[in-house]
């Protein structure tokens, strides 16, 4: 079952190297990063990186913006090419230690695919992540769809939703989506007069809102370090952040969804 094996299911890689933070019964903290070829190197004793699984090579060449999971595969998504909004999910399924099976599919003027989340229902996965750019544009919707293998979407999945703000009623731009450990509730994240919101939604059969009639509306105050993605998680919402220091280091705040106030920060160097 998606998200029961960790509380936070979000992958963020930024310049440097991709972040994978879980917590499972095996207490397992790993980064992963992209490798020219089949084979993960060996590390030397001085680093930090533990190899827990051997990867393949990813589907596209640059970073991974996102990743979400279901109980049979990893789903990873990138930019194929800078300033187009076009975009790869390599989906891939471990089979042992060094054994899997990977394919993908494209997604055509989708955006920078800052979330990518899963909902589950019936026995399908519906992937979810930001549509309908212009250009190299933000995106200006939400988009599910299943995955298919070696096909190619268009400006948007089989479903999308533009997201008004509940109080202007205006389209909100750079909307992301997230969804709940057992895929009953989206939450959808925007820029606003300088300001972040969180509107908070029902789901239904792991597919259908009512982007008009959210349940929560969360408002936070802007913060100084660059937006990497969040999750939804029972009542909280966990957001993460590249901090410009000297040194690359990552903060996660998690506010919470009922009392709509930052709970925690978490500083990860």
């Amino acid at each position: 079952m998606k998200k029961e094996q960790s509380i936070l299911g979000i992958l963020f890689f930024t310049l440097l190297f991709g972040l994978c933070f879980q917590q499972n019964p095996l207490n397992v903290e790993a980064k992963t990063r992209v490798i020219h070829k089949d084979i993960t190197p060996k590390e030397p004793a001085s680093s930090d990186l533990k190899v827990v699984k051997k990867v393949t090579k990813l589907a596209a060449y640059r970073w991974i913006q996102s990743y979400t999971m279901d109980s049979k595969y990893y789903y990873y998504i990138q930019m194929t090419s800078p300033y187009t909004g076009n975009l790869r999910i390599t989906r891939v399924k471990y089979r042992g230690l060094g054994r899997y099976i990977k394919d993908h599919m494209d997604l055509k003027n989708f955006g920078h695919a800052t979330n990518l989340d899963c909902s589950v229902s019936n026995g399908q996965t519906w992937l979810w992540t930001g549509s309908d750019c212009k250009g190299n544009d933000v995106s200006r919707a939400i988009s599910g769809f299943r995955y298919q293998k070696n096909k190619t979407l268009r400006k948007h999945g089989t479903i999308h939703y533009k997201i008004p703000d509940a109080k202007s009623k205006k389209y909100m731009t750079n909307v992301y989506p997230a969804i709940n450990q057992n895929s009953t509730q989206m939450a959808v994240r925007y820029t606003y007069g300088g300001k972040q919101y969180y509107q908070i939604y029902n789901l239904a059969n792991g597919r259908f809102i009512n982007p008009r009639n959210p349940v929560k509306r969360i408002c936070l105050s802007a913060t100084s370090g660059d937006f990497q993605g969040f999750d939804l998680y029972g009542t909280s919402i966990y957001t993460i952040e590249a901090v410009r220091e000297s040194h690359f280091s990552l903060v996660m705040t998690v506010p919470d969804a009922i009392s709509r106030q930052k709970s925690a920060a978490i500083i990860m160097r």
